[in-house]
């Protein structure tokens, strides 16, 4: 009888206007609340918004004296952002009446509240006036269209800076900086220069040996920049370098001398120079010494166009620059994915049907440090400090140290930098592998439609005989026939998949067992996890400030999901003022409901940490453990999105209050607060699905191109994802901006399956946080952190590496993520036994679990399953193994990969983990890198052989191989096995080596 229960509209208003300023802020919204459940009507629940909005605007003039003071900081991705020319702001959203790129052409039907409960201790009388809440539990309900976001989806994708221009484009536009796509990306992040650009006073930090390089940079550059290229008297073609620089008439030009013949020759020719002291002898030690020159002229507040003299100038630069990053640089690559990167899963097969294709990569060429934009930026500074000091310390490639910081998170004691990426145009900052391969077989880049503004030599060892085909081709009247090559000139450029389709064992199987604990382990070890000295005191100048958004209240929102985090906030009060009181998000659907059970029961209730919590949630199973586990938590409730895409709704919330938020889903052991163990020092601190340095951290990873001879092997890197179920984001303009990006990005994929969504946020998560600038695409900018890999452990960590180290398995980290074992049966009992064998651990250090807790914990394999899955490997390795020279005759069940390696003599190679070398003989031999062995079928009894496994023996240890990607008719060119060493259940991959030709 719902027209029984719809009250009037002069009834319901009624009992408000009486309460008027009579009352706190805090019964009138639990007032208004109780309302909601019989105002089921349009009207009543548009004005039952607008009533909630207007006590807002009381209470925030209560709170700060002034109704519409806001915090002018408040942004969504592209929201307020400082101009780095000016200091001014853009696009702020605390102007009355200005929304933000994101707020535009969206519906304008009005969001209203929907299913909300917070739970708090204490009672609550309307008649009283008592602001205190009820204990028992408090809904408003609503049709589940009344929670929609008012946030615009963001469909847009990752741009390719390799689409060529359009014949019927106008020509020689191709190099003029892009107007950024603010209504997709937002704006780049703000840039903290080391003199304000509103300062007159210029250049300042002048004092003793840096009076020299004052008076230089004074005298000569424009819009305090300079083009600088740094050499001796005996760098090839210096002089031929420094004319083509004044042909072109840039004046801001100087060149770093570090010896006095080539100062004073350079003078003679009227050229700017600033002198330097240096003793550098050879192209890669002169090459290391730029970065504590280059920064003084940060340290003074000049910005520098840093080049190499092995580049050909056909413009002046600076017009075609951006300005809106920390470095600006071109690559080395010669496709979108090499040059801007891109993220490629890496296939573990024994990690099971969960876990095998978690971890995606990122992959991207080395930037050049050939040629490079340094702004004169406070990150810029901390950049050129911690590669000054690692080139005078370490046995270092320059270019590859310069990659390795620029790309890669701060990660224990080795913070990094933070400065932000631009990759330049690859069709006018030219590589000469790009020149020779693509730019030169391509009309629509021909000189008379496109003209590059620089190429550097840098793939080809003719560099000299290069550089004068590319001017002649330019500057004169060479046609394209002129710049004919052939060694590294093809035009059929092959992609990294292609490079490396042959290699894979290599590439893939080489890494997914790797146990490099060289850096991460003893860090964990020592510090048990506590944050470390930044670079052991080492470096002294790194100091950084943050973008921190003000705890100011906020404007109010008729996002209906924004509102009920603003009650939320609203009756925690002081909850979430701390530094160490980050709000914890956990958002949980029906399908892990008893994943969210067990972490809430023994996770954040144990460690008294539930009063932080908010269960974020689509499912009223998942809803109702929240409130039965703690009366403390609170709980949103809503059924007009799935879970995922209300976790980024919500936080995107929380940061616009400056909150700090710790996302964590629930399929998570939580052995301790993990308040205390964040740095502070970055806007997003995560964990990663890596599982040792290379891994976790990242590393130098080469790419290797035949046809490119002398110069076949490209750098660049690698790491693995972050992992977007636990990580910790500090409440600044970046991780906001990051936060409504990825929000936006699900809220495109509304209607989606809940395991597409979860997949496309990890994906979009990590996009955000590694994906470079280039064209009109820019990132959040977040400065970024990647946590200890044994302190905050992925279930392959745990399963595969740590319960087999004698050290690790005693060692208790902060958290554990089931990440490879997500949306399985056994994964809430998984939980449940490492729970059982952490606590125990840390109730007794000494003794430790009891053999019964040890038994379960250790059951799990690091693939799927325990019991009857992990009992057949053993059984198994207990069977005879019936070499290919007996008869299986009397074998009613033929084994499928058995008759297939009984029918081949020397089969095709195999690689063990990575290394190729492995034979399977038709007699039973077996050939390995490690010497002979022998390999056999599997008795099962009965008159069977195991259908997919054989036997192999070498090296005094017996395996079990399980085979896939065997064809039906029995070829096995993509064969792969995972083999798992009898005695301790060790486990490597194997594949078919793929012939190279």
């Amino acid at each position: 009888m719902m027209s029984e229960r719809v009250e009037k509209r002069s009834n319901s208003a009624s009992p408000l206007n009486k309460l008027g300023k009579s009352i706190a802020f805090g019964c009138a919204l639990g007032v208004l609340v109780s309302l909601l459940k019989h105002q089921r009507d349009e009207g009543h629940l548009k004005r039952s918004r607008v009533e909630h909005e207007r006590a807002m605007m009381s209470f925030n003039s209560g709170s700060n004296g002034k109704s519409n003071s806001y915090n002018n900081r408040r942004m969504g991705d592209a929201g307020l952002r400082r101009s780095s020319e000016t200091g001014d702001e853009r696009g702020v959203r605390g102007r009355e009446g200005e929304k933000t790129p994101f707020e535009r052409e969206e519906n304008q039907e009005e969001a209203v509240m929907g299913t909300v409960s917070t739970q708090m201790s204490g009672s609550s009388s309307s008649s009283s006036g008592s602001s205190s809440s009820s204990s028992s539990t408090r809904r408003s309900s609503s049709s589940s269209s009344s929670l929609l976001a008012n946030i615009k989806p963001l469909t847009d994708t990752y741009p390719n800076a390799f689409a060529l221009p359009s014949m019927s484009d106008e020509p020689n536009k191709v190099c003029e900086p892009k107007t950024i796509n603010k209504d997709a990306w937002g704006s780049a992040r703000r840039l903290d220069f080391s003199v304000a650009k509103t300062d007159t006073n210029w250049p300042q930090n002048c004092e003793g040996d840096l009076k020299a390089l004052c008076e230089v940079v004074k005298e000569i550059a424009i819009d305090r920049e300079v083009l600088a290229a740094v050499a001796n008297s005996a760098a090839p073609g210096i002089y031929k370098f420094v004319d083509s620089i004044k042909s072109l008439e840039v004046t801001n030009f100087l060149v770093i001398c570090l010896d006095d013949m080539l100062e004073k020759n350079l003078k003679d020719k009227g050229v700017a120079t600033y002198r330097v002291k240096n003793d550098a002898r050879g192209s890669h030690k002169i090459s290391a010494q730029k970065f504590g020159i280059i920064k003084d002229f940060v340290k003074v507040g000049c910005s520098v166009l840093l080049t190499d003299t092995d580049v050909v100038y056909l413009q002046n630069p600076f017009p075609y620059l951006y300005r809106d990053h920390d470095i600006e640089s071109m690559s080395d690559g010669w496709d979108n994915q090499t040059a801007n990167g891109f993220h490629q899963v890496i296939d573990d097969a024994a990690m099971g049907r969960s876990g095998r294709a978690r971890v995606k990569a990122f992959r991207v060429s080395a930037l050049n440090s050939g040629l490079w934009y340094v702004a004169a930026t406070e990150a810029s500074y901390r950049l050129m400090s911690i590669m000054a000091h690692r080139m005078a310390t370490e046995d270092l490639w320059d270019q590859a140290g310069y990659n390795l910081e620029l790309w890669f998170a701060s990660r224990d004691w080795h913070q990094t930098s933070g400065a932000t990426v631009r990759v330049m145009n690859p069709y006018c900052f030219l590589n000469s592998k790009v020149m020779f391969r693509i730019v030169r077989h391509k009309k629509e880049l021909a000189k008379d439609r496109h003209r590059p503004v620089a190429m550097h030599a840098n793939y080809h060892t003719d560099k000299e005989r290069k550089m004068q085909l590319v001017d002649k081709y330019y500057n004169h009247d060479a046609n394209v026939a002129s710049l004919e090559c052939t060694v590294g000139c093809s035009g059929e450029l092959k992609s990294i998949e292609e490079l490396e389709g042959k290699h894979k064992h290599a590439v893939n199987d080489g890494i997914i067992g790797s146990k490099n604990w060289k850096e991460g382990a003893p860090a964990a070890y020592s510090s048990q996890c506590a944050p470390m000295k930044d670079w052991s005191g080492k470096i002294t100048d790194l100091g950084r400030s943050l973008h921190a958004i003000s705890k100011t209240p906020t404007p109010p929102s008729n996002d209906g999901i924004s509102v009920q985090i603003d009650e939320i906030l609203s009756r925690k009060g002081d909850v979430f003022k701390g530094e160490q009181s980050s709000a914890i998000i956990v958002s949980a659907n029906e399908d892990n409901a008893d994943h969210l059970k067990v972490f809430l029961e023994r996770g954040t209730k144990k460690l008294k940490v539930d009063k932080r919590v908010i269960v974020v949630t689509n499912s009223p199973k998942a809803a109702n453990i929240a409130r039965t586990v703690s009366d403390k938590i609170s709980v949103l409730e809503s059924s007009s999105y799935e879970a995922a895409i209300l976790k980024w709704i919500a936080m995107k919330r929380l940061l616009e209050n400056g909150v700090h938020t710790i996302a964590i889903d629930p399929e998570t052991v939580l052995m301790h607060d993990p308040s205390t163990y964040f740095y502070r020092d970055a806007d997003v601190e995560a964990m990663s699905d890596g599982w040792d340095d290379m891994t976790a951290y990242g590393y130098d990873h080469v790419v290797d191109d035949p046809h490119m001879d002398w110069s076949r092997y490209c750098h660049g890197g690698r790491a693995a994802s972050r992992d977007d179920g636990f990580t910790r984001f500090e409440a600044t303009e970046e991780s906001l901006a990051l936060a409504t990006r990825v929000a936006r990005i699900l809220l495109g994929m509304k209607g989606s399956s809940s395991a597409d969504i979860a997949t496309r946020a990890h994906e979009a998560f990590n996009e955000a946080l590694d994906l470079p600038a280039h064209g009109d695409y820019v990132g959040p900018g977040v400065i970024k952190r990647t946590l200890n890999y044994l302190c905050f452990a992925n279930s392959k960590m745990i399963y595969r590496f740590a319960k087999k180290d004698a050290k690790a398995k005693k060692f208790i980290p902060v958290a554990i993520r089931m990440s490879y074992h997500l949306r399985l049966k056994e994964t809430a009992q998984r939980m449940t036994d490492a729970y059982n064998y952490y606590e125990e651990m840390k109730q007794n250090s000494v003794l430790g679990a009891s053999a019964k807790t040890i038994s379960n914990f250790e059951r799990w394999t690091h693939g799927e399953g325990f019991g009857e899955v992990a009992a057949d490997s053993k059984i198994l390795c207990k069977l005879r193994m019936v070499s290919p020279t007996e008869s299986t005759e009397s074998y009613s069940e033929k084994a499928h990969v058995a008759s297939i390696l009984s029918q081949l003599g020397e089969n095709e190679p195999f690689s063990w983990g990575g290394v190729p070398g492995l034979r399977f003989l038709e007699r039973g031999d077996l050939t390995t890198p490690w010497g002979k062995g022998k390999w056999g079928f599997i008795d099962k009894g009965k008159g069977r052989l195991d259908s997919v496994s054989v036997f192999a023996e070498f090296a005094g240890a017996k395996h079990l191989l399980t085979f896939e990607n065997i064809a039906e008719n029995n070829a096995l060119h993509d064969a792969v096995f995972v083999s798992e060493r009898c005695t301790d259940g060790d486990q490597v991959i194997g594949r078919v080596v793929a012939k190279v030709r």
